[in-house]
């Protein structure tokens, strides 16, 4: 790509981002800054494991709102990690004990994703 274009694209992102309230960049930068006070991240994670399998471990640590399990993009096979994110902050300190806790014979290393 050339400069000329590149420089282009780059001057309508700044216009966009300019145009957008910010009420709004505030109000999403809150909601992703609760998300992540609520989550934990879990590595050495068997590429074989599911959302169902951990909900099945981390439900007993508080209510599980959502499970992400990263793809690679190429292979489409997980990445050996997740994420949990829990209903409520206070939640997110059980799980913080789990580190260490074998899941499909593995010892899982559970950490809050903000740190």
């Amino acid at each position: 790509m050339e400069i000329k274009n590149v420089d282009i694209l780059l001057n309508k992102s700044v216009k966009f981002l300019e145009s957008i309230p910010e009420t709004v960049i505030d109000e999403r930068l809150a909601d992703r800054i609760s998300r992540d006070s609520r989550s934990v991240h879990v590595g050495n994670v068997d590429y074989e494991t599911t959302k169902d399998m951990l909900e099945e471990v981390f439900c007993k640590c508080g209510r599980v709102e959502r499970i992400t399990i990263p793809l690679n993009k190429n292979t489409e096979k997980t990445m050996g990690f997740a994420y949990i994110l829990f209903e409520l902050q206070q939640s997110v300190d059980e799980p913080l004990k789990m580190h260490g806790f074998m899941l499909r014979n593995r010892p899982i290393r559970v950490l809050p994703k903000i740190n």
